[in-house]
């Protein structure tokens, strides 16, 4: 029986995440976030500003006739 103490450990023994994984991953996770983040602020803003809108739009409606 052959001791080799320079052995490489197989994939098998791995325990954690390497930095690029963690790298990709919080890309990702970032890419996500910016896409949600830009949907959640459409929804305000059309259920926010568009009834001001509206109400601006006929109160000089009003005032013109």
């Amino acid at each position: 029986m052959v001791i080799r103490p320079f052995m490489r450990k197989s994939r098998k023994d791995k325990k954690g995440a390497t930095l690029i994984e963690l790298v990709i991953t919080m890309v990702l996770l970032a890419i996500i976030g910016a896409t949600l983040f830009g949907v959640i602020i459409f929804f305000v803003q059309l259920f926010m500003y568009s009834p001001r809108q509206l109400d601006t739009q006929k109160i000089g409606q009003e005032l013109e006739n």
